[in-house]
């Protein structure tokens, strides 16, 4: 991995975290589902990528993407992540499955990707 893919990993690992230590608070703040419900694309492909529209940094953006996942795909198991460029820009890539069935979801991060604040 070249020096920018692993700078640009630290603070997604430390956002992933942060966010799987929360994600069995059943409390929504509005923040939250603000910007959940303002969102764009469903997810199908890098063209039809999910964007949070009101994420301004990785910690609501990776909270986004929780919420999101919760609504449009409850009881799916989320099973990989991983972050993916594709024409210029930065794409989270998640892998989900229910029973027999998988699914790729993509998330432009592009716009907060790497904000810490």
């Amino acid at each position: 991995m070249n020096r920018l893919g692993l700078r640009l990993l630290a603070p997604l690992a430390l956002a992933v975290s942060l966010a799987a230590c929360t994600a069995n608070n059943t409390q929504s703040s509005n923040a939250e589902t603000s910007t959940a419900a303002k969102s764009a694309g469903e997810g199908s492909s890098f063209e039809q990528a999910v964007v949070l529209a009101d994420a301004k940094n990785e910690f609501e953006g990776v909270r986004a993407e929780h919420k999101w996942m919760q609504t449009h795909y409850p009881g799916w198991s989320w099973n990989t992540q991983y972050l993916q460029d594709h024409a210029g820009r930065v794409y989270d890539v998640i892998d989900i499955s229910r029973g027999g069935e998988t699914r790729q979801i993509y998330f432009d991060i592009t716009n907060w990707f790497g904000k810490l604040d």
